[in-house]
Order: structure tokens, then C-alpha cells, then sequence
């Protein structure tokens, strides 16, 4: 069976209502990781909530590539602390999936080449943001995969900057410019 896009995205979707844990815990017993300060906290993945890992690897395994774990850590920059484990699949690219504490996947992220970017988007790129500089001497080009509000999958293009990063829906209707 080929595995396509929309294919790709109905298994992810899956994946998202199969790895969420509705009886999860703190230490607390709330459920919910509340972020108290901001910054990030290092993690092994042996400090990982046995149902944040098996999200991930969840999500890992629909990106059709074996893939090994490279790092973790928990992002206490949001209303909730967000769960964020990396990883490279067998052919180098980095991916990054955000998890929150109740095992939901909020965002895979999969580093890809330039030429995987629709055309569509780069246009909406150069249109509004023709001066963007990059973040690092390499372009980093990002296929962000999420829940839209309506529970549906969307898909985005990140671009790295050094001043300022860039999202860009896969229809370039929508574009998010943030600070770096």
C-alpha cells in the first residue's frame, strides 16, 4: 500500500486520539503540568511520563522511516508545559514532536528540503517577508503537521529567522510571523 499525504495525515490523526492517556497524572494528581516559569528543563528519556513516550513514538512511526531518539525536554513557555522529544530518522532529518502533559501530539515537525516546499509557499514567503535572513547559515526548511481548531489535520511551512520565523499554511492563506 502507498502511503500519501492524506493517507499519512488520517494515520496521524489516528495517532493523536490513540496515544492521548485520559487517565494521566501528575504528581500532583491534576492531570495537567501547569508551566510556572518560563524556559526550558532537559529531560532524558527516562524522565519522560510513560504515556508522553509512547506518544511520540506513536507519532514517530508514521513518518515511514526508522528513527532514533535524540533528546527531550519540557517547555515551560506556555499556558501548559508542552513535552518537546527530538529525534533523527535514518535519513538525517531532524524531527520534533510536541506533546502536552495529558499525552496529546499538539505538532510533528519534520525538517525537509527546500524542493519539498510547495511553490505556493515559497511565493507567500518572498511576498511577505522578501528581507527575511536566515536564522543559521543553512536554511532550515520545516513540515509542521497539527490539529487545525476544528480537530482536522493542517499542514505548515516554518522557515527560521534571524530576526523574526516565519509559518506559512500549505494553501498560504494563513501566515504567522513571530519574533525568533
Amino acid at each position: 500500500m502507498k502511503v500519501t499525504g492524506v493517507t499519512f495525515g488520517l494515520i496521524f490523526l489516528s495517532s493523536l486520539a490513540m496515544a492521548a492517556a485520559p487517565s494521566t497524572t501528575n504528581s500532583t494528581g491534576s492531570g495537567v503540568v501547569q508551566a510556572p516559569s518560563a524556559g526550558t528543563k532537559a529531560l532524558t528519556l527516562q524522565e519522560l511520563p510513560a504515556h508522553v513516550r509512547h506518544a511520540a513514538e506513536v507519532a514517530f512511526s508514521g513518518l515511514g522511516s526508522s528513527y532514533t531518539f535524540t533528546g527531550a525536554e519540557l517547555d515551560l513557555d506556555e499556558v501548559i508545559a508542552i513535552y518537546e522529544i527530538q529525534a533523527n530518522t535514518a535519513d538525517g532529518r531532524r524531527v520534533e514532536v510536541d506533546i502536552e502533559p495529558n499525552g496529546k501530539i499538539e505538532e510533528l515537525e519534520v525538517q525537509i528540503r527546500r524542493e519539498e516546499v510547495p511553490a505556493v509557499v515559497l511565493e507567500a514567503l518572498s511576498r511577505h517577508s522578501p528581507d527575511m535572513q536566515p536564522a543559521q547559515d543553512e536554511v532550515l526548511f520545516e513540515k509542521s503537521l497539527r490539529p487545525s481548531r476544528s480537530g482536522l489535520l493542517e499542514v505548515w511551512y516554518e522557515f527560521a529567522g534571524k530576526d523574526f520565523d516565519v509559518e506559512i499554511r500549505s494553501d498560504a492563506q494563513q501566515i504567522l510571523i513571530e519574533p525568533a
